[in-house]
């Protein structure tokens, strides 16, 4: 039984329960307040009184925290709730006041930064203007100003159109006021609303040519913009007129932009110039010249996020999808850099630069610096030379975000159970854990655990029923770790491994596990113990664990079935004649030793297939079968009873069996004697090894015409005829062949020698 939850036992205080949920609503918006106020009173002589509103905020989130996920399934816990029971509601009670009273002070903070944003004073009286800094020297944007002045004369040739110019990138603002100088055009400040200004524009620039300026915008509203266009449209700006726009929103810019092509991009400065413009701006100690970058997997960028409350669950979207929305702002912003990319072209790590780092701690110095460990949302601990953790961090019921990875830790303390509001677990690489704790179930917030060893798979999985990430699953003997423990976890995405298949028991065993609905997971592997005797159930066990429609990569391994699952090989005729996995990209069959040579043909976005260890295979595809109409890369390695390798005739009504194939690999086929390759116009790359007994190559005018390299090393019985084969291959080639002992080494490229290994 899981443990018990606030929410479950608060019929009895109707009140209570209802002061907790009215709390939980209003807290996020009172939070999204704070945060768009941090940013106007930044550096400013309101941040006494801002950091006093984030106490007061903080306080009551670890009240309604500690509320809502307190365990009181044991009679300890719930005699102290009973002791404190009426000191909670009497806080609860004066919640309400304390909300009132952040409102009200932040909207007076709002107000006076937008008052003094606006008329351009501030409450000291001193008057803010807006100038052109004729002491800064430009550095690195020479060439951008004469563009964009360029482009700007170059359009007053038109006077039919209302010109949108956007300057998209860094450092636009002083590109901004270079240009403007060059145009001969003051920069005014000082309009008293943004009503007046509009009245104010109407009148001046009624019937006029005018060069409207619009600096930093991030607006990305089209109705705003076309309501702005026509405004101006209204007022004469058909007449020639210039709109000039800067801005870092790639989404903004295509909103903007009159037509394609007339924006400007900055590109960034060179080192050269950026050490040029900190010479002139530093006073004092050089900057070090050890320009550090800050790497960090994007996942675990949006996990700390949403451990500090930045982002909000709402019905319709999830946590991590809203940070996935602000992570691609980012890079559109150039705020982050993309460090890595995936195999499916997705952002995997990105990097904040030093410059960005320093901006970073130079916001945190106004906000405040919590000491109380007790309100503590993440501790990251990667890489710590620690040996243990403490029994007393199961007090910290604000935890969301623990790291403890490449630790040297031996074991978690069994009150880590008692972190109701963890979101995230990172174990990754902790060699020397040894187990996790028995009883997991308390961590009901568990959305993501990362762990590397197959012995620090939690128990009781299924009960984590939040869970979205879980590396792999080790399914056992014993009833807490059947596959039937999959079944309740159909929030799982990304990837998942299941492993020693041989112990589910049956097809009905095996379907309980639901993969098919958890339609969020994109690669899937299924592993059975290698060296077994016993393949008694494999293919009903294979045959029920069915994945969704749209996985993408599938690896099997150690199968020791003889044919391969109908979802697999079949078109379903309740799919519209399509695959049941219409969406799979990547195949990998690994010492599945039973299985024929499968049809894959009619899979239409398999890309990459890769075929290891299946013994039984003798020789190649079968005489004729259907076309692979998007496969890229194939790879057959250790077939060690595969003879002959051919591409077989293709069926009616195509040219090519292999029309997309780019790359070929052969490898450790010991009684592999001949290889004919054969429709497959596009084959590009193709590397033999390891082949000892192989004598014959040979490949028709449309598969070698695009081939670039070929490979083939340690064909210990080349012969000549072989090597002449080659020749003739590649005509045009420079060829290299090395002979040592009794291995070939043979090296040709189109274009140059490929040296000996």
């Amino acid at each position: 039984m899981c443990p018990c939850r606030l929410s479950a036992v608060l019929p009895f205080d109707e009140t209570l329960d209802r002061s907790v949920k009215d709390l939980k609503e209003v807290l996020p918006s009172v939070q999204a307040l704070i945060q768009d106020t941090e940013e106007r009173v930044m550096a400013s002589r309101f941040s006494g009184d801002f950091s006093d509103l984030q106490k007061r905020v903080g306080s009551i989130e670890y009240i309604v925290d500690m509320l809502a996920n307190h365990d009181l399934s044991t009679a300890d816990d719930r005699r102290f709730f009973d002791r404190m029971h009426i000191i909670i509601h009497n806080d609860l009670e004066n919640v309400s006041v304390v909300l009132k009273q952040i409102s009200a002070s932040l909207e007076i903070i709002r107000y006076r930064q937008q008052l003094e944003s606006c008329l351009g004073v501030t409450s000291d009286g001193v008057k803010i203007v807006g100038r052109v800094d004729d002491v800064l020297k430009i550095v690195g944007r020479v060439d951008d100003v004469f563009k964009i002045v360029e482009i700007l004369k170059g359009s007053s040739t038109n006077h039919q159109l209302l010109h949108v110019f956007p300057i998209v990138g860094m450092a636009e603002l002083t590109v901004l006021r270079e240009m403007l100088r060059d145009l001969g055009v003051p920069m005014a400040g000082g309009a008293d609303s943004i009503g007046e200004t509009l009245e104010h524009l109407s009148k001046e620039l009624q019937g006029k040519r005018f060069l409207l300026v619009l600096d930093d915008v991030w607006n990305e509203d089209v109705d705003k913009w076309d309501g702005l266009k026509k405004c101006l449209l209204e007022v004469g700006g058909s007449n020639g007129s210039v709109v000039l726009v800067t801005t870092r929103s790639e989404q903004a810019t295509s909103i903007i932009e009159t037509f394609p092509g007339s924006r400007h991009d900055l590109k960034p400065l060179s080192d050269a110039e950026c050490w040029s413009i900190f010479r002139k701006k530093v006073s004092g100690e050089p900057l070090p010249r050890d320009w550090e970058d800050f790497t960090v997997e994007k996942e675990q960028l949006i996990q700390l996020w949403m451990a500090e409350g930045f982002l909000v669950q709402s019905n319709d979207q999830r946590m991590e999808d809203t940070g996935d929305v602000f992570f691609n702002k980012f890079v559109d912003s150039s705020f982050v850099e993309v460090v890595e990319w995936d195999e499916r072209g997705k952002i995997r790590s990105c990097k904040m630069n030093r410059l960005m780092h320093d901006l970073a701690l130079h916001v945190s110095k106004f906000r405040t610096l919590n000491l109380d460990f007790h309100h503590m949302r993440t501790l990251n601990l990667d890489g710590a030379d620690i040996k243990e953790l403490i029994d007393s961090i199961g007090d910290l019921e604000c935890l969301r975000f623990l790291d403890l990875s490449r630790t040297c830790i031996k074991a978690l303390p069994e009150s880590i159970t008692h972190l109701h509001n963890m979101q995230t677990l990172r174990l990754i690489e902790c060699a020397s854990l040894e187990s996790l704790p028995r009883d997991m179930r308390g961590l009901l917030s568990l959305r993501h655990i990362y762990f590397t060893y197959h012995h620090q798979m939690p128990v009781k999985v299924g009960c984590l029923t939040s869970l979205q990430t879980l590396p792999f699953f080790i399914v056992g003997k014993d009833s807490d770790s059947t596959i039937e423990e999959l079944e309740s976890l159909n929030g799982l995405r990304g990837q998942l491994s299941i492993y020693n298949l041989q112990e589910v028991k049956n097809k009905t065993e095996a379907e309980k596990a639901n993969l098919r609905g958890k339609t969020k997971i994109y690669k899937l592997e299924f592993v059975w113990r290698s060296g077994r005797k016993c393949f008694k159930n494999d293919e009903e066990v294979l045959e029920a664990l069915q994945p969704p429609s749209n996985l993408e990569t599938l690896k099997i391994e150690h199968y020791g079935g003889e044919k391969l699952p109908s979802w697999l090989l079949m078109k379903s005729p309740t799919h519209g004649g399509s695959s049941l996995v219409n969406c799979l990209v990547n195949l990998k069959l690994i010492d599945c030793k039973r299985c024929d040579l499968p049809m894959l043909g009619h899979l239409p976005r398999l890309e990459s297939l890769e075929i290891d260890g299946l013994d039984k295979v003798r020789t190649g595809f079968s005489e004729t079968m259907a076309v692979f109409p998007a496969l890229k890369k194939l790879s057959l390695c250790r077939m060690v009873n595969l003879v002959e390798w051919m591409v077989p005739v293709v069926s009616e009504g195509h040219s090519a069996v292999f029309p997309f194939l780019e790359e070929l690999s052969i490898m450790s086929c010991p009684l592999l004697a001949s290889i004919s390759l054969k429709n497959a116009p596009s084959l590009a790359q193709l590397e033999i090894c390891f082949c000892d007994e192989l004598k014959s190559l040979s490949m028709d005018c449309s598969a070698s015409t695009a081939l670039e390299d070929l490979t083939i090393k340690c064909v210990q019985t080349w012969s000549p005829f072989l090597l002449l084969s080659a020749s003739d291959l590649l005509k045009d080639s420079i060829m290299k062949v090395v002979k040592s002992s009794s291995l070939l080494q043979f090296h040709v490229c189109r274009s140059s020698i490929l040296l000996n290994i």
